[in-house]
């Protein structure tokens, strides 16, 4: 399927625009109002949309030019032309397409959100384009430092989730890391030490957390937030999720 889009040039340029739709669906409906960043320049756009009220498209854009410049200077060209036309085109879309919160409930704001932006990214990587922003800087790493390109996107991706703390407080940072692992990193620690028992074993088990609807991710089961209370699920192996009942 992957070669037979490749092979006609109308079918590629329609998955990547219908990709970096999606991708703006899920900041412009999801994310954005509920203040979520789950990394990227987007995220950067959200949390300085929130702290100085700069539009998020100008925001993207200005990150995005500054991350054409750095591959520029230290890549390929190559790799210049494969992020330059999402790199631009990204903050268009999010100019055009409306923004508004689709839902309240911020547990399927973030479940879908970040469903529909592993969607889309995962649709630029099936016809080898990019929508650019923080993955320049792994590239460069990789090319000069030999370190892993994941791991350095993955830190710069966390230290964007981190900012939401001095943003939203330390509440909203748990949400901020399961949207994270929705699109795709994944979070093998208890977000609230100590309002779960490790040693827990019964399903459906409702565990109190005052005043906090929160996602939790635990490292062998998962956890949906439910008003004040949490539902144990069934346990389940490391590195899965499964969906709340």
């Amino acid at each position: 399927m992957t070669r037979n889009i490749r092979r006609y040039r109308w079918g590629r340029w329609l998955v990547f625009l219908v990709a970096l739709e999606i991708i703006t669906l899920s900041i412009n409906f999801f994310y954005a109002p509920i203040d979520i960043a789950a990394g990227g320049t987007t995220g950067i756009a959200i949390l300085v949309e929130a702290v100085w009220h700069v539009e998020r498209p100008l925001t993207v854009l200005i990150c995005n030019l500054a991350m054409i410049g750095l591959a520029w200077i230290f890549l390929e060209r190559k790799v210049v032309k494969n992020i330059t036309l999402g790199s631009l085109l990204l903050p268009v879309f999010m100019q055009l397409t409306p923004s508004f919160q689709v839902t309240d409930n911020e547990l399927l704001a973030v479940i879908i959100g970040g469903g529909l932006m592993g969607f889309g990214v995962s649709l630029l990587y099936r016809i080898n384009a990019s929508s650019g922003g923080t993955t320049v800087p792994p590239m460069i790493l990789k090319k000069y430092f030999y370190l892993d390109s994941a791991l350095t996107l993955m830190f710069i991706d966390l230290l964007v989730i981190f900012m939401n703390i001095f943003v939203a407080g330390p509440n909203a940072y748990n949400g901020k890391l399961f949207a994270r692992r929705g699109n795709g990193t994944p979070v093998d620690a208890a977000l609230i030490p100590g309002n779960i028992d490790p040693h827990l074993k019964q399903s459906h088990t409702k565990i109190p957390l005052p005043g906090l609807p929160a996602v939790q991710v635990y490292p062998t089961a998962c956890y949906a937030g439910k008003e004040r209370e949490v539902n144990l699920m069934k346990l389940l192996p490391a590195h899965s999720c499964g969906g709340a009942e």
